[in-house]
């Protein structure tokens, strides 16, 4: 355990003395700020159409071909999952601490997160990349084959 211990306060060291910081973040940041796949009983209250069709909790609807056959369902549900996910969910008290953190540093962020939060937490979404894609575009050749565009959704939410 003493091993242990020197290791982690050696790499705290270093990161602390760096000058620059690569994170790299996956799903599980964002649970704490209420972005959880496997949520049921979140799911069964913001969605609860989604249960006649068989559907029990989000990850289920990730690349789900079944539900992008149905465009009315399939739109009706991103529509509303977008919204909530990348533009509505709350501060993460995660993502504020490691901001703190980074803004004495030249940080780049590599995330699977398409929900936007390093970039609502104050991170620079130049020094951002998602291979995963960000919620805030919808490439629609995806859903229409011959339509080649991506286009930003902005915010639908009331003043």
């Amino acid at each position: 355990m003493e091993q242990a211990n020197t290791t982690l306060q050696r790499v705290a060291e270093v990161v602390q003395n760096s000058t620059s910081i690569l994170i790299s973040a996956g799903a599980g940041m964002s649970v704490p700020a209420g972005n959880d796949y496997y949520d049921k009983v979140a799911f069964a209250e913001r969605f609860p159409g989604m249960l006649t069709h068989g559907y029990t909790f989000p990850y289920q609807l990730v690349g789900n071909r079944e539900l992008y056959s149905n465009k009315p369902l399939m739109w009706g549900y991103m529509a509303d999952f977008i919204h909530k996910i990348r533009f509505n969910l709350p501060l993460s008290e995660v993502y504020t601490k490691l901001g703190e953190f980074a803004k004495t540093k030249d940080t780049f962020v590599i995330t699977t997160n398409a929900d936007g939060l390093f970039e609502r937490h104050g991170f620079n979404p130049e020094r951002i990349f998602t291979p995963q894609g960000d919620f805030k575009y919808v490439f629609f050749s995806f859903f229409v084959p011959s339509l080649l565009k991506t286009y930003q959704i902005v915010s639908c939410s009331p003043s």
